[in-house]
């Protein structure tokens, strides 16, 4: 299962058909209490996250202090509009599994998210 978090809904309701067309369920949120209660309800399944930088009611990095702290073990890839060493400036490098530079295409998506997950896995 992916979580896919990122404050442009529209964006991700299409990650999620795109990658479901995969094979992979995909649960969505669009922000930082959505995002909690998204791995309150399936933390035992939740194989990879995907995660946006900026969000407007909290920032990606705090974020995923949250999360870790509620118990996220999956693998993380960053998301963000903005270079990848900019975005990645308030993460501590070992939490995070890969980046994806927005806008991206679908296949860089499933293909990031495919190599975080190794073989296997999903």
């Amino acid at each position: 299962m992916v979580l896919f978090i990122d404050d442009n809904e529209a964006l991700a309701s299409l990650a999620a058909r795109i990658l479901e067309r995969t094979g992979l369920t995909t649960v969505t949120a669009s922000d930082g209490a959505g995002a909690v209660a998204g791995l309150a309800a399936h933390a035992d399944r939740i194989a990879v996250v995907v995660l946006d930088v900026t969000m407007p009611d909290i920032t990606g990095d705090v974020l995923l202090g949250e999360l870790l702290a509620r118990g996220l073990v999956a693998p993380v890839v960053v998301s963000s509009g903005f270079g990848r060493e900019e975005a990645m400036r308030g993460f501590d490098p070992s939490t995070v599994a890969g980046f994806l530079q927005k806008p991206y295409r679908g296949s860089e998506l499933v293909e990031m998210v495919q190599s975080v997950l190794g073989p296997g896995d999903g």
